[in-house]
């Protein structure tokens, strides 16, 4: 399912990823509710005011703010305008439609990606590498994360995303030596699934909820199974690509070109 997206200037996009703008003002309305991805754009806002001290506080510690890059998701929850010179946020503009943000989460990485217009849709390999973050960062909230089809309520978009990146690794581990290792330290609400393939080691955090697509691979218990060998996550890809690519016969004497989780 496709997973929307919606372009903010710097530095609004920033302060809406630390959470302390919780409106974005828009010329138009909007229907869609839902899981949204916040994309910084290419271009800043040169006469940007920011209303608020814990904003401008904010942008003085910020350090470099990310362009051309999805960097949070948010859940869009209502779109409105308020009647005469009144607000519902300090960040509201008068006259303009203000779109409600909330469940704000920033990206461990920010994910190059061109924006557009308007909500938009994102690529299939940016939504592959959106997934792979927030199942590294924790997939979801407990108590609060995506419907699994048990209840009445819609199916998060990202949760299909999730769910299809599962099966595809499912069948690499098919293909190559797997180990699936639980309870590790550095997640232990989700387990971990460690490739032996020619490219080098490829890894991903597994949510409880697919985990039965992976009945075929061993289990074992954290300390047990492999050592992770330090691929960041853009290295993990490129052996993924050289695997891909039946490139790989070199792949193994390559080494990770920077420090990164599974």
């Amino acid at each position: 399912m496709a997973v929307k997206a919606l372009s903010v200037q710097q530095p609004w996009a920033h302060l809406i990823t630390i959470g302390a703008k919780d409106i974005e003002n828009r010329s138009r309305r909007t229907t869609y509710r839902g899981p949204i991805a916040i994309h910084a754009s290419l271009r800043a806002d040169r006469d940007a005011r920011v209303p608020t001290e814990q904003g401008r506080a904010a942008l003085r510690t910020a350090g470099d703010l990310a362009f051309g890059a999805i960097i949070a998701v948010a859940q869009l929850t209502d779109s409105h305008q308020c009647p005469g010179k009144r607000t519902c946020s300090p960040w509201a503009v008068p006259g303009m439609w203000h779109w409600r943000l909330s469940e704000i989460r920033a990206l461990p990485e920010p994910i190059a990606c061109t924006g557009a217009l308007g909500l938009w849709t994102i690529p299939p390999g940016v939504q592959a590498a959106l997934a792979d973050q927030l199942g590294d960062a924790e997939a979801e909230a407990p108590g609060d994360g995506p419907d699994d089809g048990a209840g009445d309520g819609p199916a998060d978009p990202l949760r299909s995303v999730y769910a299809e990146r599962a099966a595809l690794i499912a069948y690499l581990a098919g293909q190559h030596p797997a180990v699936i290792v639980e309870n590790d330290l550095s997640a232990p609400d989700m387990a971990l699934i460690y490739l032996d393939t020619p490219a080098g080691q490829l890894s991903w955090h597994l949510h409880p909820h697919d985990l039965h697509l992976f009945d075929h691979v061993a289990r074992v218990t954290a300390p047990a199974g492999p050592v992770w060998d330090g691929h960041s996550t853009d290295e993990k890809y490129r052996r993924l690509r050289r695997l891909v690519n039946g490139s790989a016969g070199s792949a193994r004497h390559d080494r990770p070109s920077s420090p990164g989780g599974p």
